[in-house]
């Protein structure tokens, strides 16, 4: 706090506290901030869960080069706020990767009633899942899950009954390192319970965007009135994996670090149908007053059909980086459970390359399962993995050593014949 305040202060200690007339031993304060500040003053802040305000936080990295992603886990705000429950963040360097769209104009007609009010506070302008295209209900999150180690950092919430009978709205964050400078979000949404249509939403700041892995065709998709997406492209998947990379313009000069800035998701849904669009961002009151129409922000839609007690897996990695992508190779591998060994589709793990020359697994199980499915086995070039543990890092070196491992949430992990420990 007292390094914030300083920096608040132009960075000098002198005079921090003259707005504050009130303030009580202002003269030792004054001494305690400059013995603070004459040491260090970087502010290294923590992974953080704030579970009665239902948000957490996952950081990571150096100064400079620090990743912080933010899962608004609840619908328990009463007032100013937006149908964005599950809604997540992510800050890489001093750029905002996924802002929120922010405070409603109001300056249109209608005012708080108006359709471009309804769209910014809506659910479907926000990076989460809609069930039949409505907007949430209110509803409590929970974090069923929370494991920070030093290179492997995750949390899983769920949010039942925000919509009428969808019993399982759950999304799991896992922030990796890469290195000290970059690292990539895995990004796991498990929805359903109630028979209907699920549409996942991704956008990133202002930006453009291009894909691989789609072959792309126009169309027309009906919404109802306050949805303003338009400009419709089905996308057919032509490859195992398809990706979207969001290069991002520093419309507002808000980030002075960041250059050349992009996010990009490898998605690894399966069962879906892909659909890409442009989303309005209305414009601020004063850039409308100026003749100003706001932007339009490049989206992904992933639709999936559910029947009842069905439940839809949605599966992407989220990678923020500068100039050229870390990642240079992923795929979803294949997740066998059960005693006649089922590819379970709610259980994930992913094989991904990287710059360093390293290979990780990541393994996150869905926890409401049957128990019979509980455990699963996972082939790997590496060796076969088997666990019950929710949540895993494994990465191993070029010769397929592992060089790191971290489970959580399970009472086993093995590879091939060699046994590893859990933490709780």
């Amino acid at each position: 706090m007292l390094r914030t305040i300083c920096k608040l202060n132009g960075g000098s200690p002198t005079g921090a506290f003259q707005l504050f007339p009130a303030l009580e031993d202002v003269k030792e304060k004054n001494t305690l901030l400059k013995e603070v500040v004459s040491k260090d003053m970087t502010i290294d802040l923590e992974s953080i869960r704030k579970d009665e305000w239902q948000i957490a936080v996952l950081r990571t990295g150096e100064a400079g080069f620090k990743t912080e992603v933010w899962l608004n886990f609840g619908r328990n705000k009463i007032s100013h706020d937006h149908g964005d429950g599950m809604n997540i963040g992510i800050y890489y360097q001093d750029a905002d990767m996924m802002p929120d769209n922010g405070y409603p104009n109001v300056a249109y007609g209608g005012g708080w009633y108006s359709d471009e009010v309804l769209w910014t506070v809506g659910t479907l302008s926000h990076n989460v899942v809609s069930f039949n295209r409505q907007d949430q209900g209110r509803a409590n999150g929970k974090i069923t899950l929370w494991s920070i180690d030093d290179l492997f950092k995750v949390v899983r919430a769920n949010m039942p009954n925000v919509y009428a009978n969808v019993k399982k709205y759950e999304r799991t964050i896992a922030l990796v390192d890469i290195n000290k400078a970059s690292t990539y979000v895995v990004d796991v949404f498990r929805v359903g319970g109630a028979a209907g249509t699920y549409e996942k939403y991704n956008r990133s700041n202002i930006s453009s965007m291009k894909t691989t892995g789609l072959e792309l065709n126009s169309v027309e998709r009906e919404y109802q009135d306050a949805v303003y997406m338009s400009n419709f492209q089905e996308g057919k998947q032509i490859a195992e994996t398809w990706t979207a990379d969001w290069s991002i313009l520093n419309y507002f000069n808000s980030f002075t670090n960041g250059y050349n800035m992009h996010l990009k998701m490898l998605d690894f849904t399966r069962g879906d149908n892909v659909f890409l669009c442009d989303s309005w961002l209305p414009p601020s009151m004063g850039m409308k007053s100026n003749g100003h129409e706001g932007f339009q922000l490049p989206t992904t839609i992933i639709e999936k059909q559910v029947a009842e007690h069905e439940i839809a897996t949605y599966v992407s990695i989220m990678e923020p980086y500068s100039r050229e992508s870390k990642i240079t190779g992923a795929k979803r591998l294949p997740c066998m459970s059960g005693l006649n060994q089922i590819d379970v589709d709610r259980h994930i793990a992913l094989e991904i390359q990287s710059v360093e020359n390293f290979t990780d697994v990541v393994i996150l199980l869905d926890p409401d399962i049957e128990k019979e499915f509980s455990d699963v086995s996972v082939e790997t070039k590496m060796g076969n993995i088997r666990t019950d543990a929710q949540s895993c890092l494994l990465r191993f070196d070029p010769s397929g050593k592992p060089v790191y491992i971290s489970a959580s949430a399970g009472s086993y992990l093995m590879i091939n014949e060699t046994e590893y420990e859990v933490m709780e």
